[in-house]
């Protein structure tokens, strides 16, 4: 059986099936008295795990936040359902199956950092930049990681001679435009915003965290290169914040619509009283969140992709609610304050501070301690003896990166070095040195030996505790299994519901013959929208709108809004309700606490909709119609026992 399978949609799946993986902490069996919750015939799931998957799934943006634990229960359960059927299948033997997942398990274990244990002082550090934000201007000099000692002094060098300009008086930002590799200097002379922890890398964090306010860094290392940091400003973070915009769009094909001029008649309306949430669900033109008053998921500094707006909404507050209309790269805005969230007490978040540093950039930190670590928890052995030979064998080639390896010495066959039951041969770490020797940042030949021995040893370690991290990690055993079934749940979906529904042409037109009442469009209409706070411009208008065009009717009524309306539903939120639909009748409405006039130019009946444009759906509605079925088969299948009374109960 051959797996077709798009790596990009199956992780995807899996991602949003199981909310956001497993990176919350498990719930331990200590703090629960572990109940059965549900089983299927010898699989059980317990308590822990379903209150550590429930709360994943209310905390996800994915999934409604109101399901109850009985709702998510039988959810949890068809979920079980379809894994235990997909491994009755034996597709979690199949090859491309685990070669999917093998890839995938690598990619987590490469960077989780199970037993790297997390300093107080790196926890204390990280919510204190939590909760305390900079802005920071940067001049970058770019050098790549494996640069030659030769090059990175010559980058260095040229980063201290720019240090001497600042000191000497020049300007910061003129600098930063003449000199900064950053593509982005010569729009902002440098200047990166306000951040908190985890938006730069470390490096750059840290230094720019230690600075004195006006104070510039030494040059600071990254994988970038060389920085230059100035700290402008420092402030208390204010956490999450909650707004609401109103836009217009810069893009239109109406050439005497203009968004500023708009916009400032939007302004103007909210200046004299008139709802932010009326005028945003009728005016604004972002449509994600212009139906609901224009309200924006809350964000934190640094989460936009609008720098600017992102600065003007953390101007405002309860005593300043307003911005003043500005534009973007995006259009021009009104934005509202509604609510902050302050961030979390450090008791509340300290679990989610330790997992996040060790899978981000800060666990660089922890590498050393890992390695004490993990020499105390494995054996490991070195043989000094052949490593004491390599001197001569090496020569000072590998001074310049151009040694090569002679693989023809048989004696390279004898181990150098044993970790566990694990023996690696003289061969392998002489090859190791050949592909790595420009990483080994040393003047002399035995230094350089000593550095590969030691880079050597820890990679091995690494291989050896990712191969046992099962073993050793529950956080980690619980996340790669949860996405272990999640990968089985997309493959078993995929051969069972997707493909079967999806290449099965005829079912799929009889299904649409079967329920054409399914498949029918909205009344559409085509008409001219005018929007006025009076009611006696709104009637001018409503007497001459059909007879003046509409750059006339803007002139003439420069504080009313006007609008285009092609073929729009009439359930859309812009329209009035208890529309009139006779075209090219003019109607007067009061609405949103407006005066909108509606010139409608044509009615666009309701129709059945033809096949073709309705495939996707009838695909879509066939799928979870044979999903429903095959879960009413799988219950008969398999013996279920549930414990309603213990999910009833739980205060969640």
């Amino acid at each position: 059986m051959k797996l077709k399978m798009t790596t990009n949609n199956r992780c995807v799946y899996v991602f949003v099936f199981l909310v956001l993986g497993s990176f919350t902490k498990s719930i331990s069996q200590n703090n629960l008295s572990d109940s059965l919750v549900f089983s299927i015939n010898e699989n059980k799931v317990y308590q822990s795990e379903f209150i550590n998957q429930y709360k994943k799934n209310s905390q996800s943006n994915f999934e409604d936040d109101s399901l109850s634990p009985e709702d998510y229960a039988e959810m949890y359960l068809h979920f079980k359902l379809k894994v235990a059927a997909a491994k009755e299948e034996g597709l979690d033997t199949l090859p491309e199956f685990l070669k999917e997942f093998e890839r995938y398990r690598k990619q987590l274990a490469d960077k989780y950092i199970s037993n790297g244990k997390v300093t107080e002082q790196l926890v204390q550090e990280t919510y204190y930049r939590m909760t305390n934000e900079i802005n920071a201007s940067h001049i970058l000099i770019s050098l790549k990681p494996n640069a030659t000692p030769d090059d990175t002094l010559k980058v260095y060098n040229t980063a201290i001679d720019i240090l001497k300009k600042i000191e000497n008086g020049a300007s910061f930002a003129d600098l930063a435009v003449n000199y900064s590799n950053d593509p982005s200097a010569n729009i902002n002379q440098g200047d990166l915003g306000w951040f908190k922890a985890y938006k730069m890398v470390y490096p750059f964090e840290s230094a720019a965290y230690n600075l004195e306010i006006d104070e510039v860094s030494h040059p600071v290392r990254t994988q970038f290169g060389y920085h230059l940091i100035k700290k402008n400003d420092q402030r208390p973070s204010r956490g999450k914040l909650e707004v609401a915009h109103i836009m217009k769009d810069l893009k239109t094909k109406d050439s005497t619509y203009n968004a500023e001029s708009e916009i400032q008649k939007l302004y103007q309306k909210l200046q004299n009283g008139e709802k932010f949430e009326d005028l945003a669900k009728q005016f604004s033109d972002h449509k994600p969140t212009a139906p609901k008053g224009g309200i924006l998921s809350p964000f934190s500094v640094g989460q936009l992709n609008s720098s600017k707006f992102e600065n003007i909404a953390f101007t405002l507050d309860t005593n300043n609610p307003l911005s003043k209309p500005f534009n973007t790269k995006f259009g021009w805005h009104i934005v509202k304050y509604i609510d902050e969230t302050p961030v979390k007490p450090l008791d509340e978040i300290k679990s989610e501070i330790i997992r996040n540093i060790k899978t981000s950039d800060r666990s660089k930190k922890l590498i050393e301690n890992i390695k004490k670590e993990l020499t105390n928890q494995y054996e490991v052995v070195t043989n000094y003896e052949i490593l004491s030979t390599l001197e001569d064998r090496l020569n000072d080639s590998i001074l310049k990166y151009k040694w090569r390896y002679n693989q023809d010495i048989e004696d390279d066959n004898q181990w150098i070095l044993k970790i566990e039951n694990n023996r690696y041969t003289l061969k392998a770490f002489l090859e190791y040195i050949e592909k790595q020797q420009r990483s080994f940042k040393s003047s002399t030949i035995n230094e350089k030996i000593n550095v590969a021995i030691d880079k050597f040893t820890y990679a091995k370690l690494i291989a050896v505790h990712n191969r046992n991290l099962e073993n050793v990690s529950p956080e980690f055993a619980s996340e790669i299994k949860t996405y272990f079934e999640g990968l089985l749940l997309f493959e078993v979906m995929e051969q069972k519901i997707w493909n079967p529904v999806k290449e099965d042409t005829l079912g799929q037109k009889e299904y649409y013959k079967n329920h054409q009442s399914n498949f029918v469009s909205n009344v559409k209409i085509n008409a001219l929208m005018a929007s006025s706070s009076s009611k006696k411009d709104a009637k001018k208008i409503k007497r001459t709108i059909q007879n003046k065009p509409i750059n006339v009717l803007r002139k003439e009524f420069p504080d009313s809004i006007f609008k285009t309306l092609n073929n729009i539903s009439i359930n859309d939120p812009i329209l009035p309700e208890n529309l009139k639909l006779k075209a090219n009748k003019v109607k007067l409405y009061h609405y949103n606490n407006q005066y909108t006039c509606l010139d409608i130019k044509e009615v666009i009946p309701s129709r059945v909709l033809q096949f073709n444009e309705v495939r996707g759906k009838v695909i879509s509605e066939l799928q979870k119609e044979k999903e429903k079925k095959w879960i009413a088969q799988l219950k008969q299948k398999y013996d279920i026992k549930v414990n309603h009374r213990l999910i009833k109960s739980l205060q969640l």
